[in-house]
């Protein structure tokens, strides 16, 4: 079972998606702690320098920016993503559709004309550095 939070617990600010033993769970209830009602509720997973927040989906349209390195889903794991305005379903208005530039193994992305995605081909045999010149990523052969 899932409670929310109404007060801050265990290091756990209000409003969190709690889950713990049920014992523990039905304590919160009882004091007043906690509501089984999670509307509104949000839950916090950390991974490396990224988190998602796991909110029920009737609550993501009133969401605030949370960041650039937060990620937002739903309670199945539908992902959000921020359109300047609202977090929405990738595709749905604001927020493009990227498209994969790559065609060989080897090849990065690099941000091109106004954000967008490049190919950086490999460079091919020999030893090369990936260097910025005058703003633009190039393979630089190395020498001996």
């Amino acid at each position: 079972m899932t409670v929310k939070l109404l007060q801050a617990h265990d290091g756990y600010k209000a409003n969190y998606l709690y889950s713990s033993d049920c014992a523990t769970e039905e304590r919160l209830l009882l004091w007043g702690f906690a509501s089984e009602d999670l509307t509104g509720g949000s839950k916090i997973v950390h991974q490396g320098p990224l988190s998602t927040v796991v909110v029920n989906s009737p609550d993501i349209e009133s969401l605030e920016y949370l960041g650039r390195s937060v990620l937002v889903q739903d309670q199945t794991g539908v992902q959000y993503l921020w359109d300047g305005s609202k977090y929405a379903l990738p595709g749905e208005g604001a927020v493009p559709d990227l498209t994969n530039p790559m065609l060989d193994i080897g090849d990065m992305i690099a941000g091109g004309v106004a954000g967008a995605p490049t190919r950086l081909a490999t460079p091919g045999e020999g030893s090369f550095t990936l260097q910025c010149i005058d703003g633009n990523l190039t393979w630089v052969e190395n020498t001996p």
